[in-house]
């Protein structure tokens, strides 16, 4: 009795030979770990989830996803957190959203949509214009257009609203962000049929029906140029910089625009397509473009990087021209193309820094839509994204729509970092959120005991 009381009264501890391996090694194995096996080794120690927390194997996961050399910036949500960051990445790859939200816009279709941060500007067939809180999903403000709404762009920091119209007597009308007051609108003598815009802090664009690009001057509202080098349709409207203009014809050919000279920099056609649909980098140098032809085939074009001698933020206005005016006075090479897509592409998004990209499409009659996300550096199979938003009702149960008889058509789409917003036409606007979650997969682990 009296040799057991010592026995228990002794500390006693065994140490694995494992416990010896200096931490160095131990980061070594974990990164060849998969990511699934690396959270299952969270639990067994203290140590191991120690280990497992360190940003260098995280950093090394999130690099399968992007071409070969540095790492894009992270996003705001995972500034600080490479673990966080991959794992937005891999929902992005896997089209999985981690939140669906939906909120009633309008009474009838939504057609036009421009998200920027947390503040979405929606327009519609009814002529209402709204600025919502994408975060809440209530409007901040309702303003009457007075004609319908084919396209809209906004600037915070200038406070200003620009919204175009195809059917109505004016080009393009001004509005206050914060007040809806009207500050101004754009009027020719004859019928223009604005179709796509874009703005900067020192112009306006608007692409129109009859292949012509009017330039505007928020200065004093005067036309600063107007370029008609589009025998049909203009399908799209990008500003580069100050001065460069990018524009999509429908017919398949992609014109370069120096505004200051008012002058055509370059001409780029895709053979023996014309374009339905087309969408620019949301973010970035603007060098990516995705064109979609209306059988469906997808063509993404890339143009070849230059930058400035100095960092981004010290170029001058002079130097971010040069290096604009040298990228797309060249052709754009095509970065991948699809031409066996067997659905119907109503509306897309891009986002080349972090190799998002986004389709809505009807797939069947009665038209039923889905939303396709994928990877844009591996480019897009039948298979990639989700296959409908029906598939997340049951698990998530935010969508009130029914499988069967009631699905959304999208019909337009914004895309940023970690949501896609679109909009359908039952005047509904749906939120896909692909940032950070506590899934199955990546549970978060409390510390485990010795």
């Amino acid at each position: 009795m009296e040799s057991l009381e010592k026995f228990k009264g002794s500390k006693t501890s065994v140490t694995s030979p494992l416990d010896l391996l200096p931490d160095e090694i131990w980061l070594r194995i974990f990164i060849e770990l998969p990511v699934s096996t690396l959270c299952r080794c969270r639990t067994v120690s203290k140590k191991c989830y120690s280990i497992s927390l360190d940003e260098t194997i995280w950093q090394h996961h999130s690099a399968e996803f992007f071409e070969p050399g540095p790492l894009p910036p992270r996003t705001k949500s995972s500034a600080n957190s490479w673990e966080k960051f991959y794992r937005i990445q891999r929902n992005w790859n896997r089209g999985t959203a981690t939140k669906v939200s939906s909120f009633k816009a309008h009474n009838n279709n939504v057609t036009a949509l421009k998200l920027r941060g947390n503040i979405l500007v929606t327009g519609s067939s009814e002529y209402r214009l709204k600025v919502w809180n994408i975060k809440t999903g209530k409007p901040d403000l309702t303003i009457d257009f007075g004609a319908d709404i084919s396209c809209v762009d906004f600037l915070e920091d200038m406070d200003v609203i620009a919204c175009g119209s195809y059917y109505g007597d004016f080009g393009c009308k001004l509005f206050s962000l914060s007040k809806g007051e009207c500050l101004g609108r754009f009027i020719e003598d004859h019928w223009i049929g604005t179709q796509c815009m874009a703005m900067n802090k020192e112009y306006i664009v608007l692409g129109t029906c009859k292949g012509v690009i009017h330039v505007l001057s928020w200065a004093d509202g005067r036309r600063v140029a107007l370029f008609h080098n589009h025998p049909k349709a203009v399908a799209g409207v990008r500003l580069l910089g100050r001065n460069t203009l990018l524009s999509v014809s429908t017919n398949g050919t992609i014109d370069v625009f120096d505004i200051a000279m008012n002058e055509l920099l370059h001409q780029y056609t895709l053979p023996s397509t014309s374009i339905s649909t087309c969408a620019f980098d949301y973010q970035g140098e603007g060098r990516d473009l995705l064109c979609i032809a209306p059988s469906g085939s997808i063509f993404h074009l890339r143009w070849t990087a230059v930058y400035c001698n100095s960092k981004p933020s010290q170029c001058s206005e002079i130097e971010e021209d040069k290096k604009y005016r040298y990228i797309f006075s060249q052709d754009p090479e095509v970065h991948y193309k699809n031409e066996k897509i067997s659905y119907r592409t109503l509306c897309a998004g891009m986002d080349a820094k972090y190799n998002h990209g986004v389709i809505g499409s009807l797939v069947s009659y009665p038209p039923r839509s889905h939303l396709l996300v994928y990877n844009s550096l591996k480019g897009l199979s039948s298979k990639d994204g989700i296959c409908g938003p029906n598939s997340l009702n049951a698990e998530n149960g935010t969508l009130d729509f029914t499988p069967d008889t009631d699905s959304p058509v999208f019909n337009i789409l914004g895309i940023d970092d970690e949501r896609v917003v679109a909009g359908c036409s039952r005047g509904f606007i749906y939120c896909f959120e692909f940032g950070f979650n506590d899934s199955k997969e990546f549970p978060r682990f409390r510390t485990p005991a010795l």
